[in-house]
Parts: C-alpha cells; structure tokens; sequence
C-alpha cells in the first residue's frame, strides 16, 4: 500500500491533462485509507483545479482536521477558502503560519484581492527577513510567476 501512495504525489497524470484518472486514484487512495492527508490534500488542489470550490473546500477541510499543524496544508486549505469567497478566514489562518516566501504570496495576492494594496505590498517588501529556500527575492520571484506580476515593480517604488 506505501507503493501506492508514494505513487499518488507523482504529478504525471495531472501533467498530462489526465484528470479524470487522476481523481480515480485519488479516490481509490481514500477509500483505503479516508484520512491520508496527502491524498486528500491532491485531491482536493485537482478539485479546485477543475473548478469544483465547494468540494474542494470540504475536501481541505477534512485536511485540516485530520493534520492541523502541517503549515503547507494549512496554507492550501486557506488558498481554497479564499477560491471560495472566505476571504477573512484565509487571511486568519495564513497570518498564522510561518513567514516563508509561499506564504507573502498567498497573502500579498488575497491583500490585493480585497482592495488591500498596502498589506499586498508589505508582504512583498518583508521578503527580505524571510528564511528557507525561497528567500532572497523569493516572494518577487514568485509573484512575478502570477496575475500580480506589474504589482511587484510598484511595491519596490515605495
């Protein structure tokens, strides 16, 4: 059974435009074991993926319950609840977390989502104290990768 879940966060199906073998794994992978986190956390990100919001969100929810201290699975629960118009909840448990550079991401990009452009920007020129390996320039790296990525020059202005 270990073969089967080390096989499960190997991304080739998702890659590969096979969604629908992929949710198959994934809910076979649950329904050996319901309260594997890392199943259920890939099956929830291809359900948001596929625009499924609600059922993603119950999904991390069950995540959350069965690992409330993995801060990357906090973090993906809280992208999912601001997917799903939670903004202030995703906010709350995202400040909670460590400063790593996905986290200033997540942050920066829900700030400006809400019209929040000075804590957007705050998160992007905090980068500097960050640690691990995204540091150095890692949240203006990875924000240049997403919809903010003309926000990032105008952070540095300020």
């Amino acid at each position: 059974m270990g073969d089967f879940f080390a096989e499960l966060k190997r991304p080739e199906h998702l890659r590969s435009g096979k969604l629908a073998l992929a949710e198959k794994s994934y809910l076979k992978a649950l329904e050996l074991d319901p309260n594997n986190p890392d199943a259920l956390q890939l099956y929830g990100n291809l359900l948001a993926e596929v625009g499924r919001l609600k059922d993603s969100l119950l999904t991390m929810q069950r995540v959350r319950a069965v690992e409330p201290f993995v801060p990357i699975l906090n973090l993906n629960a809280a992208t999912v609840e601001w997917l799903n118009g939670q903004d202030d909840a995703a906010v709350q448990t995202i400040e909670g977390l460590p400063r790593v550079a996905a986290r200033a991401v997540n942050l920066s990009q829900i700030y400006a989502a809400m019209g929040r452009y000075r804590d957007a920007a705050d998160q992007v020129l905090e980068d500097e104290p960050l640690q691990g390996p995204h540091a150095q320039g890692g949240v203006a790296r990875l924000l240049a990768r997403t919809r903010l990525a003309g926000f990032v020059p105008l952070c540095r202005r300020r």
